[in-house]
């Protein structure tokens, strides 16, 4: 069985047949041609169909910019291995009072 809504499928004929058969089921038959003037209709309906889209210097500069940053990799190398130099040298420092500012930032920014 097949559900036809708001024609989302392309105008359908009128000359299309329903009967029963021998086991109490339903066919639908249909002519051909129509199947195929329903089909041509609907083309016809999407080749007519102009619609542009306009974004705005706003979302043209968002989209060059998640494009720029898919661009960049994950991971920034030279940093790590910069942190890494230190900690190996152990001149790398930990501000504590720094960390902590940063996580009550982000607490409020996020919430929990």
């Amino acid at each position: 069985m097949v559900n036809h809504i708001n024609n989302i499928n392309g105008p359908q004929s009128s000359t299309a047949q329903t009967s029963t058969n021998n086991s109490g089921g339903v066919d639908n038959n249909s002519d051909s041609n129509s199947k195929a003037n329903s089909r041509a209709s609907a083309d016809a309906l999407v080749d007519s169909n102009n619609d542009t889209v306009q974004l705005s210097v706003r979302a043209q500069e968002l989209n060059r910019i998640q494009r720029d940053l898919q661009a960049l990799p994950e991971i920034d190398e030279a940093r790590v291995n910069d942190i890494r130099e230190r900690i190996d040298n152990g001149t790398y420092i930990v501000d504590a009072d720094q960390v902590a500012t940063r996580i009550l930032a982000d607490e409020q920014l996020f919430g929990s």
